[in-house]
C-alpha cells in the first residue's frame, strides 16, 4: 500500500479518576494513520498502559475502514473491551471519526481551486 498519502489524526478523552492509568495519562489518546483514498486505517495506536489493552484496540481499528465501518468499530469496542477507560476510549475514537471529517473537509477545500479571480469581467 502506498504510504503517501495519509494523514495523521489524534482525539483525546477524559480517563475516569479511579482508575490507575489517570495518575500516568489524565485522557486516553487514540491515533491512526489514515489513507485518504480509501479511508482504511493504516495503523493505529492508543495511550495504554497495557500492552494486551494497546493491541485489542489496535486489532479493532488496524485495517478499519474509518469512513464506512464507524458503527461496526464501536459496536466491536463496546462488546470485547471491559477495561475501566471503556467510555473514555470509546468517546475518543468517536472524536477521531470527528476529527477525520474536519480534516478531510479541510483538504477538500484547500483542493478546491477559487476561480474567481480567474473569471473577472
Amino acid at each position: 500500500m502506498r504510504r503517501g498519502n495519509t494523514i495523521f489524526i489524534a482525539a483525546y478523552a477524559r480517563l475516569p479518576k479511579d482508575i490507575p492509568a489517570y495518575a500516568l495519562y489524565n485522557s486516553v489518546g487514540v491515533y491512526a494513520e489514515v489513507d485518504v483514498d480509501t479511508g482504511v486505517i493504516v495503523d493505529a495506536d492508543v495511550s495504554f498502559y497495557s500492552q494486551v489493552s494497546i493491541n485489542m484496540v489496535k486489532s479493532i481499528l488496524k485495517g478499519a475502514n474509518i469512513v464506512y465501518e464507524r458503527g461496526r468499530i464501536v459496536e466491536e469496542l463496546e462488546m470485547r473491551y471491559w477495561g475501566g477507560a471503556r467510555k473514555a476510549l470509546i468517546t475518543a475514537v468517536k472524536r477521531l471519526f470527528e476529527r477525520f471529517d474536519e480534516v478531510m473537509s479541510l483538504l477538500e477545500r484547500e483542493a478546491t481551486p477559487d476561480l474567481t479571480d480567474d473569471y473577472r469581467i
